[in-house]
This record gives C-alpha cells, structure tokens and sequence, in this order.
C-alpha cells in the first residue's frame, strides 16, 4: 500500500511539468549558459534572412488588400472576381519573370451561382428604367412612388425568390408564337402591399398584427423570425442593414434544402430606418411597397491560375493554394474583406520562394469557384484532372495561408469536410514540430519570439474543449477551443486524395462577420497589422523552409 500510494504522489507532482505547453520547455535541461548562447547564435544566423524578408512583405501585402478591397463585391461571376483574378496574375508575372510561366487552369467548370448585379458601379442603382436589378418600390412617402435599390438573399435552396413573373410552359412542338393569346397570363407577384414593422420577429413583436398578405420589415439581427411571419401569412421581408452581425445571424437568412418561394430583401440602413419612422407615423395604413426581386441562378466559368516554382529536387512537390472568390448571405455584397488577406499572402509568399529557392518544387495555385464546393479544386485533382495520376507520386503535401490581423499566434489548421485523417498523415510533422527542440522551439529561439506573446500549434480546433491528442498535436500543442464557423481553405480538396493537407491560420480565429455583407475591409492602423501579421509571418516562413530546405 505504501508503495503505491508513493507512486500516486509521485505522479501528480509530475503533471504539472507534462501538462505545460512543450514551447514553455524548450532548451535541454542542464544546458549551460554559453551552449544556450552558441545553439541561438546558430539559429539566429540559419534565420538570418526572416526578420528582413516579413519586413518587405508586411507594406507589399497591405498594398494588395487594399488593392483587392478596390475592386468590390467577388463572388464568382461578378466583376470583382474576374479584376481579382487578372491583378493576382499580373503580381505573379511580375514577380516571376520570363523563367516561370504563369498559366490558366485547363478546362475550367461551370459553376451555378446567384447573380444580381455585377459589379460595385451598380450597387446603388436600381439598372434601367423597369428596374433590372433588385428593389423595392414605396407608395406613400409623398407624391410620387420611391424606388430603392434592395438587395436580394441567398436562395432557399433551388428556389432564386425571384418575383418576375416566370414565361409560361411551352407544350411540346408548339411555337413560341402559336396560341399565345390562349395562353393564361402568369400571375404577378409584384403586387403593393401592406408594411409590417415586427422588430426582431419576436412574438412580442408580433402580438396583435396581421401579418396575412403583407410584407414584414425585419431588424436582420433576427435569427429566423421571416419563418415565423411566413408561418402566419406574410409573402416576404425587407431586412435593415444592421451596425454589427455575426455569421451565425446570416446562416439563419435563407434555407439549405427548402425552395421556399419567399422573397427576401436587404435594405440600407438610411432607407430602412426612413421606412420604420414613416411606418410608425402612418395611422390610416397608406404605406405600400412592392418587393422586386431579380436575382437569378446562371451558370459561369471558374478560372484559375498556377505557376510551378523549380526546386533542387524536381521529383516531387508541394502545393500552396489560395481563394480569389468571396461569398455572403447578400450575394450582391460578398466582400470577404477578411479573405483578402489570405490572397495578399500567397502573392508575397510565391515572390519570396521565387528568391530563395526551395529544396522541392511548389505548385502555386489560384482558384475561383471556391465557395462553390470548392468546384475548381475538386475538378483539378479529381480522377480525368490535369493531376489526379500525379498525386502521392509528385504531389507529396497540400496547404494554404488565412492569416488576418486579429492576433498574433499561428496554428496549422487541419480542418476538412473530408474524414480522411488518419494520425500517420499528420504525425510525420507534428513530431518535427512540437517534440521537445524540435522546428517550433528552433523556430522560437533563433526569432527571440516573445514567450507567452506568440504560440505555434497544430490541428483541428475542437469545437468543444477536449483532452485528447490530436492527429497533428497532441493535446497540449492543440488550437484552444473557438466557437466559430467551419471556414474551408483552398488547400483541403486535396484530402479527399488522402494527401495531408493544412493551412497557416490566425490561432483562435472566429470570423464573425464571414458570410455576412460587413465582412469588409478595415485598416485604419497599419502598425497594428504589422504587429499581428509579423509573428504569423515568420512563422510561417520558417516552417515553410525547414519543409522545404
């Protein structure tokens, strides 16, 4: 008994020291102050070049994103996508000279996508003189009916909500002319109708109104109220823009597998907030507005670039891949302000590796298409591709870069939608990264990373906070837990070959806004980004060289 109660107390006075974060242990035990000295005069001089590259990248990568930011809303379709598309290639071949071609992808898929209006000079038009774009028509602000632009919501499913009356059916054989005037007129659905103010579409909100046949006026932090008024009778919504919202209040905006024919539009703060006053000021219920919608599912081509970056050893090759595309729950306004980040890093990462050669080749690709179940990827390396036969042959390693300004940490983020990571595909690296001397404590000493500042980790953030290792880290080098939006990386198609894919993200990073239409640029303090982004970036670029080295 006495034995192994000793050998009890003798565990727990270890834990603490096997529990702490394996950076807080760096340094062998008993090493002496001048070996500490020369083992980081070493690292320091193998890292000499870091400190001075991330400082050219930090102004060049702010650049970009404002660049980028310029050229408005980038869903696939949309002019921004295609302005994004053409600068990334002009970076790259600026950057990459006559010796690496930079080149289309072959073949590139179709892709369905809700489209409205097509560039940023339309925003705040309604098109010609019938109104081709989205907006709402108000009766009973004066004299005269007022037309808003409005902007519509995603589809509920296959449904677009459009409210332009759809041709009719054709028989078979018959001509477009035959019979027409026996044909029976489409209904409209662009009818005036009553205004209902319900707030946030609480059922305070909705005691004592008759919501049968009108349109209800909606704050959009509301989560799903608009089926609570479509449950009692209301024919669509207009939701004002809001000053703050969250990923989590735009995914309750639209239905998934549902084509519910309800039309939803967003209005602008300033006539949202004109239309509640002139509501409440309307005793005699004269206000009317007409919903009309023009958002339609087309079919378009996502384009990609790559260019492939020699190596000293042509006979395999890793991959860095970026999104150029943005999404939002208004697809008229899908700024991903917080994506362009990631693109601005990917083109200071190619010019660098362009002047420090890598041991292996890197294959740098751009894609559009992203937000369409990553269409362009799956495509590039599906069974037919222009790569499938090369991959696990030459393709060894896929990853990517999201780092933003909100932080200051790094972590390798295995995040995937496909379940095909076994711990053999990730443990290869994680023991050269996290092991007690390994690349991060290198990586921490030759940089003079403040301690307890700046963590590098590695893994799948758990959703709820967990105990156990991961396939990457083990459980005390794990992402801590954040509760925050499955984001995709261009880089994790790649998995799906069972080929280890991760990417270089901002540690603890929520993304509140993605998916919503404020997902917009900020940089209102350039030293403050350059303080999140330089620890990230030299990270970064040191474990990329010891990969690639």
């Amino acid at each position: 008994m006495t034995r192994r109660i000793g050998w009890l107390l003798a565990v727990i006075a270890l834990t603490p020291l096997a529990c702490a974060p394996r950076s807080a242990r760096r340094g062998g035990e008993g090493e002496s102050k001048d070996d500490r000295a020369a083992r980081v005069a070493k690292l320091k001089a193998y890292y000499g070049d870091t400190p001075q590259a991330v400082e050219e990248m930090l102004p060049r990568i702010r650049a970009h994103v404002e660049a980028l930011a310029a050229m408005g809303p980038r869903q696939t379709g949309q002019e921004g996508c295609k302005r994004a598309l053409e600068y990334v290639r002009a970076e790259l071949v600026k950057a990459a000279g006559e010796k690496v071609p930079v080149t289309d992808l072959p073949n590139p898929p179709p892709v369905t996508v809700p489209l409205d209006r097509l560039s940023s000079d339309k925003l705040d038009s309604i098109g010609d003189a019938d109104g081709e774009f989205t907006h709402i028509v108000v009766e009973g602000l004066g004299d005269r009916k007022q037309s808003w632009p409005a902007y519509a919501l995603m589809p509920n499913s296959v449904q677009s909500c459009s409210t332009v009356p759809p041709e009719p059916p054709k028989p078979p054989g018959q001509s477009p002319d035959e019979d027409a005037q026996d044909a029976p007129a489409p209904m409209s659905l662009e009818q005036a109708r009553r205004v209902v103010d319900i707030g946030a579409g609480t059922w305070q909100d909705l005691e004592g109104k008759e919501l049968s046949g009108a349109v209800v006026l909606l704050d959009f932090n509301s989560m799903d109220a608009w089926l609570r008024a479509a449950s009692l009778g209301a024919t669509g919504a207009i939701f004002i823009e809001p000053t703050r919202t969250t990923v989590f209040q735009a995914d309750k905006k639209y239905l998934a597998t549902l084509p519910l024919h309800f039309p939803r539009v967003y209005l602008k703060r300033d006539h949202g907030l004109e239309l509640r006053r002139a509501l409440a000021a309307d005793a005699q219920g004269k206000i009317r507005v007409t919903l009309r919608c023009r958002l339609e599912f087309q079919n378009v081509p996502a384009e990609g670039l790559e260019l492939t970056i020699p190596g000293k050893d042509r006979s395999y090759c890793f991959v860095l891949a970026g999104h150029l595309d943005a999404r939002s729950i208004v697809p008229d306004l899908s700024y991903g302000g917080a994506e362009l980040w990631g693109i601005a890093e990917l083109i200071e990462l190619t010019r660098y590796f362009l002047t420090h050669q890598p041991n292996c080749d890197i294959r740098v690709i751009f894609v559009t298409g992203h937000w369409q179940s990553q269409r362009v990827m799956r495509d590039y390396i599906a069974r037919g591709g222009p790569v499938h036969d090369l991959i696990r042959n030459y393709f060894k390693l896929a990853m990517a870069v999201d780092m933003v300004p909100e932080g200051r940490s790094l972590n390798l983020i295995t995040e995937g939608p496909w379940d095909i990571q076994s711990r053999g595909m990730y443990k290869w690296l994680g023991n050269r990264l996290f092991t007690e001397g390994g690349w991060r404590d290198q990586i921490f000493d030759g940089l003079e990373v403040p301690k307890g500042e700046v963590q590098l980790l590695g893994g799948i953030r758990p959703w709820l906070s967990e105990t156990r290792d991961g396939n990457m880290a083990n459980r005390n080098d794990r992402s801590a837990f954040a509760f925050a939006p499955r984001y995709p990386t261009a880089e994790q198609a790649w998995q799906s070959a069972a080929l280890p894919t991760f990417a270089f993200q901002t540690s603890r990073l929520t993304r509140l806004a993605h998916n919503t239409p404020l997902d917009r640029l900020d940089v209102a303090d350039a030293d403050s980004v350059d303080r999140q982004l330089r620890p990230q970036l030299r990270m970064t670029v040191r474990v990329l060289r010891h990969l690639l080295d």
